[in-house]
């Protein structure tokens, strides 16, 4: 329940925390503080105000960016999808990948403003990766590199 206590039936509210752990080391602190700053947080959710009918949790981490001393922020959150919060600063990506990225078939993504898709979906039983912008121009990427060899000119950059 949400005061944890037997026979209290209370449900639990949108963003109430049910359980959370963190990991710290010495602050260097003179004040009594000592190691109470948390480094890494991880929480365990409630991501909608709980009823008999809606039970939704979610999953979230938190840390203080590189060069900071306090004041850890939310980098990567769990409920219905998973969403990596936007990095300190524009010069570093959100979500860096080392491997692969498999991209299992969907159908076509719904137009969400300012936004745009990278998804794979069913052509002709075989599976094509596409590009949709926010006005809903879907372009399939192995088209992009025949326009790219007719026009020379490069529309995908290797970084």
């Amino acid at each position: 329940s949400k005061t944890n206590t037997h026979g209290s039936n209370a449900y639990l509210g949108n963003q109430d925390v049910i359980f959370n752990f963190f990991g710290a080391g010495w602050n260097g602190d003179t004040d009594s503080t000592g190691y109470y700053s948390a480094n890494v947080l991880c929480e365990l959710y409630a991501s909608e105000q709980h009823s008999i009918s809606q039970r939704g949790g979610g999953f979230r981490v938190k840390t203080i960016n590189k060069g900071a001393t306090s004041g850890a922020t939310e980098k990567f959150t769990i409920e219905d999808n998973v969403l990596c919060h936007t990095p300190p600063s524009a010069n570093i990506a959100a979500l860096a990948v080392q491997g692969s990225i498999r991209l299992q078939n969907t159908s076509d993504p719904t137009n969400v403003g300012d936004s745009a898709h990278i998804y794979a979906k069913d052509d002709g039983s075989t599976s094509e990766v596409y590009v949709r912008d926010e006005a809903g121009n879907e372009t399939k990427i192995e088209l992009i590199a025949e326009v790219e060899n007719l026009s020379g000119k490069k529309f995908i950059h290797d970084e």
